[in-house]
């Protein structure tokens, strides 16, 4: 994306915003659908998911590229930002894009949790379980637990990082306004100096002005009383 020009990049993030939040409205869809699903019997559950797993698949993987692609949107605009406003505007996408992030995890994780769910229950294998079996019903559930951790641990990062590029984005518009401060104060000093020289020329003027009147005054009397 280098040597595009903001204009560009913003419309492109945009573009990628709109396709993101279609893709997860979907996604979001499908997830109530398999939460909602009912089956006679756990391992007809089992079956029912499994016949959604190819679009469950290709949706994340396609939420997945257009999460990456709106981050190095952001990034680019962050770095073309050339006024106070657009670094502001930068850091919103930037926002949006953490904000995606935390909901997609959501979803994937309820997803993957209801095909482990439903793997688990009680008639989804066949009766008489092998130990290979039994170690791996506990291997998931240790997995179910640690990617809980991790989705936790992510949505505090996140968070920290939206913090961050929120004070970030402050910081511009501060440094903005304390350029503009600047500049006033550059020209206050040359205002002020043009305001004092009037004042001692209007001083002059009014000395120069009673001088004449008294002087005017003097010679009428003066000149009544010869």
């Amino acid at each position: 994306m280098d040597g595009q020009s903001w204009e560009t990049l913003k419309t492109r993030a945009k573009g990628l915003k709109a396709e993101l939040d279609t893709k997860m409205q979907e996604l979001g869809r499908l997830n109530k659908r398999l939460s909602t699903a009912t089956s006679s019997t756990p391992a007809d559950r089992v079956a029912a998911l499994d016949g959604q797993i190819k679009l469950v698949v290709g949706l994340r993987e396609e939420v997945e590229q257009g999460l990456t692609h709106l981050e190095d949107a952001s990034e680019a605009l962050a770095g073309v930002a050339a006024t106070s406003a657009q670094a502001a505007q930068a850091a919103r996408f930037r926002e949006t894009h953490q904000e995606m992030v935390r909901d997609f995890k959501r979803v994937a994780q309820s997803i993957d949790h209801q095909y482990q769910h439903a793997r688990l229950l009680p008639g989804s294998r066949k009766v008489g379980k092998s130990a290979g079996d039994s170690v791996e019903d506990g291997l998931m559930k240790e997995r179910g637990g640690l990617n809980s951790s991790l989705s936790m641990a992510d949505d505090i990062i996140g968070q920290a990082t939206a913090t961050q590029d929120m004070l970030m984005g402050q910081r511009s518009v501060l440094s903005g306004v304390n350029s503009k401060v600047g500049v006033l104060g550059s020209i206050m000093p040359g205002i002020n100096s043009m305001m004092d020289k009037i004042t001692d020329r209007q001083n002059k003027e009014r000395v120069v002005l009673s001088m004449t009147v008294a002087s005017c005054c003097f010679f009428t009397i003066w000149y009544k009383f010869m």
